[in-house]
């Protein structure tokens, strides 16, 4: 009989049938649970939840961290309190905001590719998120104690106390926000009760071995299209793109006016008195479009070099378009607040000016906001907007490049200068040389 022939120490050889081996689901060593077909199975049901979450939770965590360094420096360091509380929350804001963004386009690298593998994919994506918060929380406290009075060494107990706090409060709220969204999601995917609990079960591991001193790096290259595939997409959608460009550029003005002046009488009631809020209207569009036009050559010369490189040049015209809508809506507040009746004995005052910043970045995400929805409605079946015809292929590659450009806007990114340079504007007659 066979069995009595078994000799412990020969040398078997290799199998002909060999499994390929699962990549670790955890940075720590926890082993994935799912098989292939399962991971591709829940990968395609919870990819839209993943997507959804992950983008709230990046729009979300910079202004929470921001919040909670405000209050809890200005508890630690009274001093702070000689500072516009509303403008000290702005500016812890801003600059958590623009800690978050720094890990924006890697998140959403990995994010892209969890349609195919969530359970491969979503360990890096949240030790990401958490070391996002983790840098906003330490960025924001630095710059807020920049305005505490004769800071010295001796406070850096406190330094670290609100460290620790904050990023254990925002932290745990924005894992177990995710955590919840992604368990309601697997109960409603319409899968296998095994497999939704299975699924469940491998999400929770997930979570509760979170490694923020991960090194996660970039995924992998952002762009998708080869060469030859971004100059014949650039070539059929560039008209589409001039388009719609052309279209959020008129808009961007009148959008500005209309927020800032609403949001600035009601903040400062004296403007009224001024006269009709019609008029201060006018004046916030004229300063709005001003500072359009003013990067609309520049934008167009981006958009024409899209014709031989959609990839390259589109998230430049994305850039500069939130760039100049941000423009516009700070030089339209600036010259409403100079018309405030009084303003220039309250820019002789110390620590106690109006501040108006507030104002700022709500006009800018309602106009961008609205911008951005607008451009991607117009631009996000490229081929059916083109006058020439792609494979149908290309067309959904172009259609995912596009969208995902839209996902990666950087208000705050230099763009360079485009290959294109149209011939400068002259200057109307009376203007300055």
């Amino acid at each position: 009989m066979p069995i009595r022939h078994i000799d412990v120490d020969v040398s078997v050889g290799d199998p002909r049938t060999r499994r390929q081996p699962r990549q670790q689901a955890m940075m720590g060593g926890v082993a994935r649970r799912l098989t292939d077909s399962e991971a591709r199975a829940m990968s395609e049901a919870l990819q839209p939840t993943v997507k959804s979450a992950v983008e709230e939770a990046l729009s979300t965590a910079g202004p929470e961290v921001g919040e909670e360094v405000a209050k809890m420096m200005t508890e630690k360091f009274p001093a702070l309190k000689s500072w516009d509380a509303a403008w000290l929350i702005d500016k812890a804001k801003e600059v958590a905001e623009k800690a978050i963004n720094d890990k924006r386009d890697v998140i959403l690298d990995y994010l892209e590719d969890s349609s195919d593998d969530v359970e491969g994919n979503l360990p890096q994506i949240l030790s990401l998120i958490m070391q996002a918060v983790r840098l906003a929380d330490r960025d924001t406290v630095n710059q807020l104690l920049a305005y505490v009075p004769g800071f010295s060494c001796c406070g850096c107990c406190k330094q670290r106390e609100v460290e620790e706090e904050v990023y254990e409060k925002v932290s745990s709220e924005v894992k177990a926000k995710l955590e919840e969204q992604l368990k309601v999601s697997v109960e409603s995917a319409g899968v296998p009760e095994a497999l939704a609990s299975k699924t469940k079960e491998v999400v929770r591991s997930m979570f509760s071995c979170i490694d923020v001193d991960a090194n996660v790096g970039k995924k992998r290259a952002t762009r998708r299209l080869t060469d030859s595939e971004a100059r014949a997409v650039g070539e059929a959608v560039q008209p589409s793109v001039k388009t719609a460009v052309d279209e959020a550029l008129n808009s961007i003005g009148p959008k500005v006016g209309e927020v800032v002046t609403k949001k600035m009488t009601e903040k400062f009631p004296a403007l009224k008195k001024l006269g009709p809020v019609d008029s201060l209207a006018d004046k916030a569009k004229e300063v709005a479009e001003q500072a359009v036009n003013s990067k609309r050559g520049k934008i167009m010369d981006f958009v024409q070099d899209a014709s031989s490189d959609l990839e390259g040049s589109f998230p430049k015209i994305l850039t500069l378009v939130m760039q100049v809508v941000k423009a516009a809506s700070t030089s339209a507040v600036d010259e409403l607040l100079k018309m405030v009746p009084g303003f220039p004995d309250w820019m002789s005052m110390c620590c106690k000016k109006p501040s108006a910043d507030s104002i700022k970045e709500e006009a800018f995400n309602a106009v961008s906001g609205e911008v951005k929805a607008k451009l991607e409605e117009q631009l996000k079946e490229p081929a059916a907007n083109s006058s020439a015809e792609l494979p149908e292929a290309l067309a959904s590659k172009a259609k995912v490049a596009v969208g995902r450009m839209l996902r990666r806007i950087n208000v705050d990114a230099s763009v360079g200068e485009p290959r294109t340079r149209s011939c400068p504007e002259q200057q109307t007659m009376g203007g300055s040389p």
